[in-house]
């Protein structure tokens, strides 16, 4: 995560349960539940990961 901030994605938290990530005004993900939701337009749609695995976005 420390590597995402210096790229300019920045945390942002609007309830204590849910985490928003923006990257210049714009939702990248969020986070509920423990559960991170990637916003994806593409083939797919959203990606949203299982926690305790591992989840490679590549591209």
């Amino acid at each position: 995560m420390g590597n995402a901030i210096k790229s300019g994605f920045k945390g942002v938290s609007f309830l204590s349960s849910v985490k928003i990530i923006t990257k210049n005004g714009v939702e990248v993900a969020r986070i509920s539940n423990n559960i991170m939701t990637f916003r994806y337009s593409g083939f797919g749609g959203d990606i949203i990961t299982t926690p305790g695995k591992t989840t490679t976005i590549i591209g």
